[in-house]
């Protein structure tokens, strides 16, 4: 096996890895946080339990909705686009004024990184 293919499954696997991690943290960590969310906002039980909802039901139509795409047009424009999405999600989660901006933030958030996460495993799987 040459050094450059070695090279890249090394760093698909170092992405998996760190998709892994964000996709935890992402899962947790905000929702460690709910109630300090919840009164920044003034939100009540169930629509807290909503903000949940609306990221873990981003993260699971991520890869059906992009999947297909990323073996079109290119597993390398999915992951740069997305991972793009995803930072400008961190702006919007880190600067809203409202509720609303922060569902709208953690939807692209859930939404990108299981992408990222979904393009790291079929990368692996391809190498």
């Amino acid at each position: 096996m040459d050094k450059a293919r070695t090279f890249n499954k090394n760093i698909l696997a170092a992405l998996f890895f760190a998709c892994a991690l964000l996709i935890g943290f992402e899962s947790g960590g905000y929702q460690a946080c709910l109630m300090s969310i919840g009164r920044e906002f003034a939100l009540s039980d169930s629509l807290m339990g909503t903000l949940v909802s609306v990221q873990l039901v981003a993260v699971m139509l991520a890869p059906l909705v992009f999947g297909p795409l990323a073996d079109k047009i290119g597993k390398k424009k999915i992951l740069t686009t997305f991972l793009l999405v995803g930072a400008i999600a961190c702006a919007i989660v880190m600067l809203s004024p409202s509720a609303g901006f922060f569902a709208v933030g953690i939807f692209l958030e859930g939404f990108s990184v299981s992408i990222v996460f979904y393009i790291a495993v079929a990368g692996l799987t391809d190498a």
